[in-house]
């Protein structure tokens, strides 16, 4: 059991690191997925990785869940409660 879950991590580690090293300006699957003509590598590291990538873009975009909740409630059209909507605006700006 030791040894499937070295041989695991060993197998994840070499495709993050083909994925994500450039040489010559793209990653080493890049490189490989050209002389085959396929995108299976580039396709294979996306799938894997896809949530790493996922929470990468959500921490360096610094929109927290407060953040874009307020972005929504600013954005929302007014509809038919006028009243009670700018009264939300301005206990919002408060």
């Amino acid at each position: 059991m030791r040894t499937l879950i070295i041989v695991v991590l060993a197998v994840l580690a070499i495709i993050f690191v083909a994925g994500t090293l450039n040489v010559g300006g793209a990653p080493i699957f890049h490189h490989l997925d050209s002389m085959l003509g396929a995108d299976v590598f580039m396709d294979l590291h996306d799938s894997i990785f896809f949530f790493v990538y996922r929470w990468k873009d959500r921490a360096d975009s610094g929109l927290s869940r407060a953040k874009s909740d307020l972005r929504k409630f600013e954005e929302k059209p007014a509809g038919l409660d006028k009243k009670g909507y700018q009264r939300k605006i301005d206990d919002v700006s408060r």
